[in-house]
Order: structure tokens, then sequence, then C-alpha cells
């Protein structure tokens, strides 16, 4: 069985194709994208913006970011604020 790869939306000069997680994670902040969404959802909500990025990548950069926010919560110095 051939794994289905997921290929750029064609012409692609029409997209923004962030290249790493960290441009991914900043397209998630700006496209409002919601910490709880699944990466369909914010899939979704990148399109409609213009963005595309495959739905791991998606997935990745969510759990990156969730991650992100829990050690900036439950890290010692932010009990100081």
């Amino acid at each position: 069985m051939m794994a289905y790869i997921e290929q750029p939306p064609t012409p692609s000069d029409e997209w923004r194709m962030p290249r790493s997680r960290a441009e991914i994670v900043t397209e998630l902040d700006l496209c409002g994208v919601p910490l709880d969404a699944d990466p369909t959802q914010a899939r979704t909500l990148l399109e409609l913006s213009g963005t595309w990025v495959s739905r791991v990548r998606v997935a990745d950069a969510l759990r990156y970011r969730r991650a992100r926010l829990v050690s900036t919560v439950t890290s010692p110095d932010s009990l100081d604020r």
C-alpha cells in the first residue's frame, strides 16, 4: 500500500508556505487559531488566510505551541510575576 504524501497546491506562488516550525507557530498566532484546535481546524483557518502547511507539520506546530504554553505557565519564574 502506498503512503499518501500531501502535495502543495498549484500554482504555489499564490500561497504563503512557512518553512520552519517557528514560522508556522507565528502564522497560527496571526490567524487566531485557538490553542485547543485540532490540526484540521487549524489548517482550515490557515488556508483561509492564504497559508498552506501540510497536516503533519500543523500537528507538530500545535503540539509545540501547547507545550511551550504549559512550560511557560508552570515555570517557577512565571509565579513571581
